[in-house]
């Protein structure tokens, strides 16, 4: 049975080339793309195996983290970025490529992703590792954090403020602009009651844990 795959891409010709691509290839079958209007619904009704996900799109990680556990989501990428790379695979995504790969490649891809396996450069599944192994770190040092106090995405902020991340880097992790991680910090320090950043890092830490990376006592 061919595997089902719908293309979130943001230019009508680069789709259709893709489509046209795939169609030479007898296990992949494309069940929708860009041209079909409300992606979400579309999804609903098509029921694909695969998400191919133009990394260049704007909402691309939020999309991403929408996914849940199927359909599995390949991303294409923006070249050279690695570090946009491990933002995507630590927001679910399954494989990674850049648009510079060769159809083969593609399929290939395509193939193994569908078996439940990961397609990604060693480099990109080796940080994304250890970016998993300092959240469960933080996790594991904030269990007594007054986390009741926070919103879902409020606690997001401060996991990612433990590690030393900068304003840009949460907003880019969150998919969201600067202005928004500094109203949540806003907020948060006002519920909990700290003065500052590194106030806010010191109660997560219980005093007993150190952040990552020097940490600015400024919103």
């Amino acid at each position: 049975m061919a595997i089902r795959v719908f293309i979130r891409e943001g230019h009508s010709l680069i789709y259709e080339a893709l489509r046209r691509l795939f169609a030479t290839h007898p296990s992949i079958h494309v069940v929708g793309g860009v041209a079909l209007g409300d992606v979400d619904t579309v999804i609903a009704e098509v029921n694909p195996d695969i998400l191919l996900v133009d990394g260049r799109m704007r909402g691309a990680l939020s999309f991403i983290r929408q996914g849940g556990v199927r359909p599995w989501t390949i991303v294409l990428a923006p070249e050279d970025e690695e570090d946009w790379a491990v933002q995507a695979m630590m927001s679910g995504a399954k494989g990674i490529l850049e648009k510079s790969s060769s159809v083969d490649e593609l399929c290939r891809a395509i193939e193994v992703v569908h078996e439940g396996q990961i397609w990604a450069r060693k480099e990109v599944i080796a940080r994304a590792m250890i970016e998993l192994v300092a959240l469960s770190s933080a996790i594991h040092s904030a269990r007594a954090f007054p986390s009741e106090r926070l919103r879902a995405r409020e606690h997001e902020v401060v996991l990612y403020a433990s590690q030393g991340m900068s304003n840009k880097e949460i907003a880019d992790r969150l998919a969201v602009s600067e202005a928004t991680v500094k109203a949540h910090l806003t907020n948060i320090f006002q519920k909990l009651g700290v003065r500052d950043r590194a106030q806010l890092i010191a109660l997560y830490h219980g005093g007993t844990g150190n952040p990552r990376r020097p940490i600015a006592s400024t919103i």
